[in-house]
């Protein structure tokens, strides 16, 4: 009698344990050495943020003398006005030819037609570098969104979506021409309306050392091009 309770015992550890371990070779979302799997239907978080400054800053818009709140979204290109009375922003509509003057730091933003890096014909918000009557220099802020992970497993964590903010680009407009992308002294030199024009400006840009990513520098190459066009 005695022998038979063992061995019923016997048995029915040895069916839990198996079917224990059945589950596991399974794929079992339960705990496993105290860690959750992470199932499909996780969502991702995101960090960063759309806009190059995310504070308000107090700017006036061509046509009026009145000081407003602003900021720039760089991720969808508008400017967002901050309106207390109302509890949430507005969006500034996008006109062509309209100026964004930035009190406290005299940055200047303008709407105008470029050719990106890809030859995409864009009419979008540039930060003024230098404006003449001949030639305009521009500077391109951008925030694109990087994709994240969801991990595949217990032991690889997630990684967030996350806002970045894109390396500047440059552009000149000259004349009424859209504004065209450059990014070395190599492309000025192509962009000019002629090539006695173009090794004029590669010898000044060298001569004088300006970096074609420094705002100093293109200011001054803008005010000699300005003499020279």
């Amino acid at each position: 009698m005695k022998k038979s309770i063992f061995y019923a015992a016997l048995l029915a550890v040895t069916g839990v344990t198996a079917n224990a371990q059945q589950g596991v070779n399974q794929g079992s979302t339960g705990p496993i050495d105290g860690r959750t799997a992470i199932t499909s239907t996780e969502k991702l978080t995101t960090t960063g943020s759309q806009y190059i400054t995310e504070q308000y800053m107090p700017a006036k818009i061509s046509g009026s003398d009145q000081v407003q709140l602003l900021r720039y979204n760089a991720f969808n290109d508008y400017f967002e006005i901050n309106n207390p009375q109302e509890g949430k922003p507005s969006m500034l509509p996008k006109q062509a030819g309209v100026k964004i003057s930035f009190v406290n730091n005299g940055n200047e933003y303008t709407t105008a037609e470029y050719v990106d890096r890809d030859d995409n014909r864009t009419n979008g918000y540039l930060k003024v570098i230098s404006e003449t009557p001949k030639v305009k220099i521009y500077k391109r802020e951008r925030i694109y969104l990087q994709p994240g992970k969801i991990g595949t497993n217990s032991y690889e964590a997630s990684k967030p979506n996350t806002y970045k903010q894109a390396k500047d680009e440059y552009y000149i407009q000259i004349g009424d021409a859209p504004a065209q992308y450059f990014r070395r002294d190599k492309d000025l030199e192509k962009l000019m309306p002629n090539d006695d024009l173009g090794k004029e400006v590669r010898n000044y840009i060298k001569k004088n050392d300006i970096e074609t990513d420094e705002e100093a520098g293109l200011k001054q190459l803008g005010a000699y091009l300005n003499t020279i066009l």
